[in-house]
């Protein structure tokens, strides 16, 4: 669930920010600071900070091994890795995601690439969870 300071884009003022700092490095979200000049940093806790990276290392990873193997990333495929990497979508729901785009594409005969990269994509989340 997202604090409201977190789902605000507009930003705080940096006056704000000061003022709410332990509120906000308590957050499980960014924070975007400079409202009126437009934004000027984005406080997040460490933890956030820790997450935002394992999430991000998680992506690379997942993408260089698929390329690695010749697959080709779809454009969904990344769009949910981006989703994931921004924490609005889950390990389970970029599984379940990676598994219906494999699932849909079972009713052709071959397996393409496209095809075989959401299967690598779906057993990649599957050695994390």
């Amino acid at each position: 669930m997202q604090s409201s300071a977190a789902a605000d884009r507009s930003g705080l003022s940096i006056r704000a920010a000061r003022e709410q700092l332990p509120v906000l490095l308590g957050s499980d979200f960014p924070v975007v600071v400079g409202a009126g000049s437009g934004t000027q940093g984005v406080v997040m806790s460490k933890r956030a900070y820790d997450d935002l990276c394992e999430r991000a290392a998680f992506a690379a990873t997942t993408v260089g091994s698929l390329t690695a193997q010749g697959l080709e990333v779809s454009a969904e495929a990344v769009r949910d890795l981006q989703d994931y990497v921004r924490g609005t979508l889950g390990l389970d729901q970029l599984r379940r995601r990676a598994l219906d785009r494999y699932e849909a594409a079972g009713s052709s005969t071959q397996e393409g690439p496209g095809r075989r990269a959401d299967r690598g994509l779906r057993e990649a989340t599957r050695t994390t969870a």
